[in-house]
């Protein structure tokens, strides 16, 4: 079977099976038919893959991956050979025993601080744009979640919204009533003045032309943000994502629990959600100054109380 052929049939498989998004199907697919490309410039075909090809394609990928990324990739080609061996194209994997780069702790860049955070809200005048942030803000939502919003997703009695995140799982998370006033005011007042055949009941809508009424879309957002980043005399550049790691950051500053970020963050495991731990210093020392014996502001725990 051609081996184009074997990779379309396993993005389908994954499209059914696991429900994972277009966008991570489409970049699946182009690291597989890259592989593919590679391997046969070699004068080889799947079957015939051995471990020093492998060695080589991921060698060759940190020339423009850095290692996170790089593992990223090396699990998409075990599974893909996993799934060779179920289709008895191969026999045996040749990525079994080839292991992942180490990358110590995941950076995440700069993260917006509080006060950051409120200069960028406080020069939002449009409701339409000052709904978006602040629930983004409020909610830790990824920018594909938020732009994907209908408006039936927010429940304004129970205060939540409901989310549907990687992998077609939905997960509610609390909005708060700031946050909600704001959008129950674009929805009420604002929103119906965008609204066209193209609408689809989606929440966030554009105004632009011959697109007016449409999904708002990932690249809209981001242009309207590096518009606010500027009006707040922001200067470093933040991605939409730097938003989502704020409201982590924050929070576990705030002496929020880890499990409970996580739940709402959608992350399938605490371990992922644990990187925010080496950013919320602020929370950690104050608990050290509270509760060490040689911290500045010690409180001596009375075991007889």
């Amino acid at each position: 079977m051609p081996q184009v052929r074997l990779i379309h049939d396993y993005i389908e498989s994954l499209h059914f099976e696991r429900g994972l998004a277009d966008s991570t199907l489409a970049k699946y697919s182009d690291d597989l038919d890259k592989f593919a490309v590679f391997i046969e410039a070699r004068g080889k075909t799947f079957p015939s893959v051995d471990i020093g090809d492998c060695q080589d394609w991921l060698k060759s990928r940190f020339e423009f991956d850095n290692a996170k990324t790089a593992n990223g990739k090396l699990v998409l080609f075990k599974q893909f050979f996993e799934y060779l061996i179920r289709e008895r194209v191969v026999s045996v994997s040749p990525f079994v025993t080839v292991l992942p780069a180490k990358t110590g702790v995941q950076d995440l860049g700069f993260v917006p601080t509080v006060a950051m955070m409120e200069r960028l809200l406080d020069v939002i005048s449009n409701i339409r744009d000052r709904a978006m942030f602040e629930l983004m803000y409020a909610s830790g939502l990824r920018i594909s979640e938020l732009v994907n919003l209908k408006v039936q997703n927010i429940h304004v009695k129970n205060r939540f919204v409901q989310v549907t995140g990687k992998g077609r799982v939905e997960r509610i998370v609390p909005i708060n009533d700031f946050a909600l006033a704001y959008v129950v005011e674009y929805i009420t007042n604002h929103r119906p003045d965008f609204v066209t055949a193209n609408s689809k009941n989606f929440l966030f809508l554009t105004r632009a032309g011959t697109c007016t009424g449409s999904q708002m879309s990932n690249s809209g957002f981001y242009q309207i943000m590096m518009k606010y980043m500027g009006k707040a005399g922001i200067e470093r550049v933040y991605s939409p994502h730097s938003i989502r790691h704020a409201f982590a950051t924050h929070l576990m500053n705030a002496g929020v629990d880890i499990l409970t970020i996580s739940k709402m963050l959608g992350h399938a495991s605490v371990n992922t959600t644990s990187i925010y731990t080496h950013y919320a210093k602020d929370h950690l020392k104050a608990f050290l100054e509270k509760y060490h014996p040689l911290g500045k502001n010690y409180v001596k725990f009375d075991r007889n109380a």
